[in-house]
């Protein structure tokens, strides 16, 4: 979660309190993120907060973490990796993942790490805006790209996760997020390569 940092010195530039609103502009010109570093580093900013700051936005920036286009599947399988642990923990057998055609043609994406079963509440399956994550693709109005077989490649416009728009959390570390900041903050596409059901955990496999 990025913080509100406050400075003793209240006459020294700050660092804009939330760094993702910049990293936005990374998706029209990478000469944009190099005038912000130069302008943060003349500017009397902490010298390591620039440097966190410049390390974020490299690493958003990395060519091998930029794919020219991102498969559903592997993104799906990412978040998979990061919750197997909880997973046999809780013997869930599968995560909760739901597409949901929009009216204007697009694409949304609701998945949690729990099973549809998991409600804390009743025995009645969650509403998909319960869900702790989506993601929103919008395809081309004639239809959008598509691969050599006829799979939709598409571009995501809005990502909610763990609750929060991603705007508001800087963490790349896990294959999953790395691959969501390529296709949020970077140029990337997302080709539509599987279905919901595809999915499991393996612990029963």
């Amino acid at each position: 979660m990025l913080t509100r940092c406050e400075y003793a010195k209240p006459r020294k530039p700050a660092v804009p309190a939330n760094l993702a609103t910049v990293f936005e502009l990374t998706r029209y010109n990478h000469m944009i993120a190099k005038a912000l570093k130069e302008k943060w580093e003349n500017s009397g900013v902490e010298a390591d907060m620039v440097r966190r700051a410049q390390e974020a936005i490299d690493e958003v920036l990395t060519k091998d973490q930029m794919p020219e286009v991102v498969r559903l599947q592997d993104l799906l399988e990412a978040f998979i990796d990061n919750h197997k642990e909880s997973a046999a923990e809780e013997r869930w057998e599968r995560p909760d993942i739901r597409f949901q055609e929009s009216e204007y043609g697009g694409l949304h994406i609701y998945f949690d790490k729990k099973p549809k079963e998991e409600s804390p509440y009743s025995s009645r399956e969650r509403s998909e805006y319960n869900l702790d994550n989506a993601i929103h693709i919008s395809f081309d109005k004639r239809g959008g790209d598509r691969d050599e077989i006829g799979r939709q490649v598409g571009t995501v416009y809005a990502a909610r996760i763990d609750n929060e728009k991603i705007g508001q959390t800087l963490r790349f570390r896990s294959k999953f997020e790395k691959l969501l900041a390529a296709l949020y903050f970077g140029a990337s596409k997302i080709l539509v390569d599987c279905e919901e059901d595809d999915f499991s955990y393996g612990i029963y496999d």
